[in-house]
């Protein structure tokens, strides 16, 4: 389903799948040292993303990222806050979304011209 309505996104985004690492950010100084998981991203903004993902977060979870992307040459680390779940019916899949709440503003800006890149040359409009 397309969004018809007026845009209020900041930034553009690159719709393609990336494999992302993370882990539920207050778990990382307990005595576990939570292992990453990994997901799917879907979509990718300057300002966050949306990814699939084998469990069910709460909104407000903090989360740290670990992200490899072509077009950055050292892997990402950020940290992002989940806005938005959505169960994916049937199998047990749900679509998260999260704001970055911290990355760096070089790789910030990569990611914002690699999408405005992207439309260009894909000719998408959203």
């Amino acid at each position: 389903m397309s969004y018809s309505g007026l845009e209020r996104r900041r930034y553009k985004r690159i719709r393609h799948h990336f494999i992302i690492s993370l882990r539920v950010y207050p778990e990382i100084t307990s005595k576990n040292n939570a292992k990453w998981d990994m997901a799917a991203i879907e979509n990718l903004s300057a300002a966050g993303m949306f990814f699939t993902y084998n469990k069910k977060l709460e909104t407000g979870t903090l989360l740290e990222f670990k992200i490899t992307l072509p077009f950055l040459m050292d892997r990402t680390r950020c940290l992002g806050v989940v806005r938005r779940v959505e169960e994916k019916p049937p199998a047990k899949i749900y679509g998260i979304g999260i704001y970055f709440v911290e990355i760096d503003g070089k790789r910030k800006d990569a990611i914002n011209k690699a999408a405005n890149d992207y439309y260009f040359k894909k000719g998408v409009s959203d």
